[in-house]
């Protein structure tokens, strides 16, 4: 079988042209054997399927297996050219579809004939993560081929736990699409994309094609914050079994001082399941956390399970009434949750609605407990006292996705989800005394607008209940919206924007918010401005230039930021009025597979809240917008944030 990317069967990556070179001449050979059988070889340059019939020679049956291979292998290369040339084609290919309002829909639905025959193979592919660029100079291959023999590919059996089906299995198209978004999806998959051909051998049987295409494996990372900066080293498919693990230290203030390691094991309890470990060390406090989590992880999912463990060490900084300055007051607690849900179509009461749209219940169990804090202050507002929370959420969930581009990327394939949600969570609260009862509700919308752009909003409401009054609660709302890609002069845009508010309602004095990101202005990272109640809005516009150098491809992000903080709702707009404006260069490149670098520059008019303004060095919170996907694993609480 001639495989270019196939690395099981050579130590090496095949060069495009050495694949065809060797099967021309072995192609001619079992052609010239055929010419007895005509009407058999004419078959089979028609395309015509074959039946199993025992008179048939074993090797005509080779050949239109072998032309099956190598029709599959050119289809793919078609689709996946040199990101040098195929760049500004991707641009205007999406500018068309967002003309005319469409949704790039996956070509899945296009094989609607095949769906329910039987899956006779499933061979998988991996795809080099540094590409093989022809046209570049003999240096830059060489850096190439080097980056790709370091590299540990994606084994072929832990590619296989993500797919939601196998060999043997009816063909469901939704099942493959699913299984592409899952892949895609994954941390250490950069792309992937499924291909169904029907078994020229069996018509009833069809052949599946997985090609993956993995990101480079170590990864380093770099924060350049001037008061603290962050050096990180990923390793994103340990040995190819698509575990992660992360090495980070972070320099600075001495509290923030120290290392921040993680490890996460993905495909456990045979499938989906995903195993982690962080671990925190600066120099005032530590932190760690093991959690075990299979969620919904796609819309037909019917079991959800998880829990997390969590120790924590930290510095809690108090002021007092009796002496000057502010106390730092060291506090340890244990927080510990678990949780099940079960999911259940809808369809299954009424075979109008569709699969998707799902009825979901949830029952968990949260403590948290205090430990060696209660004797350094009296906790008179019982902010570090025992909680027991025993929650039951039921809702309406409704999601699926559509595929798009150069929303979060350059010219990746992305998917968006789309859909409702409206979930009623009610509880107890066991640690308090008396005990205490809590409720939310939560409402979700998404949905892409045709030639309008892309949708999503969401309001959140809960809090305790004593004495019949809302007491801890709060009230969010959030809209975010971006647009279709658009050309002007020569580039391609696509615009963000993206808003909130929050209100505290009968709140603890030091339980309080800011403006600071991800859930407020770009960048904003003002730690002495706090209050109750906040007001923001965040708009971003970010360009396409077509042109690429050695596989590098620019973006120019420009963005502003504006925002009310306040200590009651009805001060809000007479309140401090904060802002950030800035702009940015994005930096990709196709070839060397690295995440996009991000070199950008904000200024913040009064941002310390005394009249003085400042400028910052690559803000945080920039580029980043994006939509939650509407389901809930584990019962819903809202986050005062």
């Amino acid at each position: 079988m001639a495989c270019w990317y196939h690395k099981q069967k050579s130590s090496s990556p095949c060069k495009p042209g050495r694949g065809l070179s060797m099967s021309i001449p072995i192609a001619f050979l079992l052609c010239c054997l055929a010419l007895p059988h005509q009407s058999l070889f004419a078959q089979i340059v028609n395309g015509d399927t074959i039946a199993h019939n025992d008179s048939i020679p074993y090797w005509i049956k080779l050949l239109q297996r072998t032309t099956l291979n190598l029709d599959a292998q050119w289809f793919f290369r078609q689709i996946n050219p040199e990101p040098r040339e195929q760049y500004e084609d991707l641009l205007k290919k999406q500018l068309q579809a967002s003309r005319e309002g469409k949704i790039v829909q996956t070509r899945h639905y296009n094989h609607k004939s095949l769906e329910g025959l039987r899956i006779r193979e499933v061979n998988i592919i991996n795809v080099p993560p540094l590409g093989e660029s022809k046209n570049e100079t003999s240096s830059f291959q060489a850096i190439q081929q080097t980056g790709n023999k370091i590299h540990s590919d994606s084994k072929e059996a832990q590619v296989r736990k993500v797919l939601l089906f196998q060999e043997g299995d009816s063909l469901n198209l939704y099942q493959a699409y699913q299984s592409e978004r899952l892949l895609r999806g994954h941390k250490a998959i950069r792309d992937a994309h499924i291909f169904i051909e029907r078994d020229p051998l069996a018509p009833e049987e069809v052949i599946v094609w997985v090609h993956v295409q993995d990101y480079w494996a170590w990864i380093p990372g770099f924060n350049f914050k001037l008061s603290q900066p962050n050096l990180t080293l990923h390793n994103n498919n340990i040995a190819g079994y698509l575990h992660q693990a992360a090495l980070g230290y972070t320099l600075g203030p001495d509290s923030l001082q120290g290392f921040n390691n993680s490890v996460s094991l993905h495909n456990l309890l045979g499938r989906h399941a995903t195993l982690t470990y962080q671990y925190s060390t600066p120099r005032v406090g530590s932190y760690q956390k093991i959690s075990l989590i299979r969620d919904f992880f796609h819309p037909q999912a019917a079991w959800s399970l998880g829990t997390n463990h969590q120790w924590t060490n930290k510095h809690w900084e108090h002021v007092s009434i009796f002496k000057e300055g502010t106390q730092k007051i060291p506090i340890s607690y244990r927080a510990h949750e678990a949780w099940i849900s079960h999911s259940l179509a809808v369809n299954q009461i009424n075979p109008h609605l569709r699969p998707h749209q799902r009825l979901v219940a949830s029952m968990g169990f949260f403590k948290k407990e205090f430990t060696d804090n209660t004797h350094f202050f009296h906790d008179s507002l019982r902010l570090f006292h025992q909680q027991e929370l025993l929650l039951l959420s039921l809702g309406y969930s409704s999601r699926k996705y559509y595929t798009d581009r150069f929303i979060y990327d350059f010219g990746k394939t992305e998917d968006i989800s789309q859909g409702f949600l409206l979930a009623l969570t009610g509880g107890r609260d066991f640690g308090s005394n008396p005990f205490h009862s809590y409720g939310a509700v939560n409402f979700g919308f998404s949905r892409h607008l045709g030639t309008l752009g892309y949708i999503s909003s969401g309001v959140q409401y809960g809090g305790y209940i004593k004495k019949g009054t809302l007491s801890d609660g709060v009230f969010k709302t959030s809209l975010t919206w971006f647009s279709n890609l658009y050309s002007f002069r020569g580039t391609y845009h696509r615009t963000f924007i993206h808003g909130g508010y929050t209100n505290g309602i009968n709140r603890k004095t030091a339980k309080r918010i800011s403006l600071s990101s991800p859930n407020g202005i770009y960048g904003f990272n003002d730690r002495e401005r706090y209050g109750k109640t906040k007001l923001y809005l965040n708009l971003e516009n970010v360009t396409y230039i077509p042109k690429s150098f050695h596989g590098f491809n620019l973006g120019v992000m420009s963005y502003f930021g504006a925002g009310f903080l306040a200590e009651n709702h009805n001060d809000l707009l007479h309140s401090g009025f904060q802002s950030v404006v800035g702009f940015g260069l994005l930096i990709n490149n196709q070839y060397l597979d690295i995440s996009t670098i991000r070199i950008s520059f904000g200024y913040y008019p009064a941002s310390n809240g005394n009249g003085q303004s400042s400028f910052r060095f690559n803000p945080p919170g920039t580029y980043n917008l994006r939509p939650a996907d509407l389901h809930f694993d584990r019962p819903l609480i809202p986050e005062y944030n």
